[in-house]
């Protein structure tokens, strides 16, 4: 399968322009094409750039607290149920076996009167 090989000339020429340009970002609007959900647009301006990265680094520790406590709310929630569901099966148990004692013991009494 080729690959992609550059000329040497033109890429020792790129590496060592005078003219390089420092800390440019990717700009969103100079091309046209689809973007997903969770794209954001920065600001060209670098404090302005690192106030909105901020912000969104904030929402996204914010969001991962609050996520954290709904996993520990349905935690909660599911040992709930759980519980109350081995205390219904306990009180199951005990009302089948007095029922089932009980019957032993009316059949106890009608051989004792045979």
């Amino acid at each position: 399968m080729p690959t992609f090989m550059p000329d040497p000339d033109k890429v020792w020429e790129i590496n060592n322009r005078e003219d390089k340009v420092e800390h440019v970002h990717y700009n969103p609007n100079s091309e046209i094409r689809s973007r997903g959900v969770g794209h954001y647009t920065f600001s060209e301006d670098n404090e302005k750039r690192a106030e909105q990265m901020a912000d969104l680094n904030k929402a996204r520790d914010e969001t991962e607290v609050q996520r954290e406590a709904a996993k520990k709310a349905a935690e909660l929630r599911r040992a709930k149920i759980e519980e109350r569901r081995k205390e219904i099966a306990g009180k199951k148990r005990k009302r089948e076996a007095d029922k089932f004692l009980s019957g032993l013991g009316l059949e106890m009494g009608e051989r004792l009167l045979k």
